[in-house]
């Protein structure tokens, strides 16, 4: 699940405006405790404001951030004309850069380079749709193909995702009164072509 927090209090609704751009930083939190993880509950989305407290769940933090910087200025851009967003995760001979587009209409995914591979999702690979607010839902599909030990690989994957609760988060990071609580599912079918 992605969490959207707004400044607006209410039903959050959210904007290409409110999309990131080269320079914003994501952190992501991530707790490894195997006694905490069967524990953690997600409430189911409701229509009224929601109060979640997660900032006891996460015991053991392991932190780690990304900043989206401009397309072009990573290896591998030449391969995703027109996007205007990248991301660079991991580190060393594990780099893999992430390359999106964002717009009026949302923000997409275009694909994904590496040394040893790249991926292009056709058509793009849907991350958030705008303007998204509560009970919003949007279905799309995708497909991309690579090559692994001398066989052609390919995914088609249908993904969802669903604005399904709003309220108040509190995280070991703060308090995000506003947010929108957004769900993604995603149901792939895998082929080997020999």
């Amino acid at each position: 699940s992605l969490v959207f927090t707004l400044n607006a209090f209410a039903q959050p609704t959210i904007t290409s405006a409110i999309l990131p751009v080269a320079g914003t930083t994501y952190n992501q939190l991530n707790d490894s405790t195997t006694a905490q993880m069967t524990s953690f509950t997600v409430t189911p989305g409701s229509g009224t404001a929601q109060i979640w407290n997660y900032a006891p769940k996460f015991v053991t933090t392991y932190s780690s951030s990304a900043t989206y910087v401009v397309a072009s200025s990573l290896a591998g851009a030449s391969n995703f004309p027109g996007t205007n967003l990248a991301v660079s995760t991991g580190t060393g001979t594990t780099t893999a850069n992430i390359f999106y587009t964002t717009s009026a209409s949302g923000m997409v995914a275009n694909g994904y380079y590496s040394s040893s591979l790249t991926l292009k999702w056709v058509p793009f690979m849907e991350v958030i749709p705008t303007p998204f607010t509560y009970g919003n839902n949007s279905v799309t599909t995708y497909s991309y193909s690579f090559i692994s030990g001398g066989y052609t690989i390919k995914r088609h994957a249908t993904r969802t995702i669903t604005g399904d609760a709003y309220g108040s988060l509190t995280t070991p990071a703060g308090t995000y009164p506003n947010t929108l609580r957004v769900k993604s599912y995603e149901h792939g079918m895998d082929s080997i072509l020999m």
